[in-house]
């Protein structure tokens, strides 16, 4: 059955909220993450040793705050976290999407910034 409503979506999902630095753990996968801080505020993907999450899992990032969020991996040797347009959110309401595609990689897309 397709998903019609946004009521739906997030029940399908789970929406969850965030106010400070934060690392991802398994019950984030394919979520709704809100983050309603007016400082900045770093997600942290750890490396697949610490959390393997499944490729393919999705997770959308909202900044309903003032403060930028910035998808960051935790061991940059280890993990990529790749973005065209940059791995910050581009300001208040925007919303970014992390993918898993591989082992220890990470693609970020949607209203972001290289800022």
């Amino acid at each position: 059955m397709p998903l019609t409503t946004v009521s739906q979506i997030m029940t399908r999902t789970g929406v969850t909220s965030q106010t400070a630095n934060y690392t991802l753990t398994l019950s984030d996968a394919n979520t709704i993450m809100q983050v309603t801080s007016s400082a900045a505020v770093t997600v942290t993907i750890p490396t697949d040793a610490s959390l393997d999450l499944a490729v393919g899992t999705q997770i959308l990032i909202a900044q309903m705050g003032t403060g930028v969020v910035t998808v960051a991996a935790a061991t940059p040797a280890t993990t990529s976290v790749n973005g065209r347009n940059g791995t910050k959110t581009s300001g208040q309401y925007s919303v970014i999407s992390i993918l898993k595609v591989a082992a220890n990689s990470w693609l970020v897309g949607g209203d972001t910034s290289l800022n």
